[in-house]
């Protein structure tokens, strides 16, 4: 496992905690997105090229309309972390049928 899928659902659960602690009216079972993605998240391990380039801080937007010309990717969000962020974003990724990350938005090396 690689050291951000080892970070990434410590910093989820470190949120996830002081939601649940301020939040004391909620009475569902998950008071949290990050709680709830804990729960039922799956992680993605492996990213490969993105075949095309999105706009930088733009990553729903850039996903959307790319499956316009990619329809055989499949849309996904949740949380991501990169070398150059320290803390969880909310981030949107396509995942092709292999599982594989493709992320016209944060472009790997």
């Amino acid at each position: 496992m690689s050291n951000k899928l080892e970070i990434l659902p410590a910093i989820l659960k470190e949120q996830a905690d002081f939601i649940d602690k301020v939040n004391t009216r909620c009475e569902f079972k998950h008071k949290s997105i990050q709680s709830l993605l804990l729960a039922n998240g799956i992680p993605f391990e492996k990213q490969i090229k993105s075949p095309f380039k999105g706009e930088p801080k733009s990553c729903f937007k850039n996903c959307y309309q790319a499956l316009w010309n990619y329809p055989q990717l499949n849309y996904c969000e949740g949380f991501a972390i990169n070398s150059n962020v320290s803390i969880a974003v909310s981030h949107a990724w396509l995942v092709n049928n292999d599982g594989e990350v493709i992320d016209p938005t944060w472009i790997s090396n």
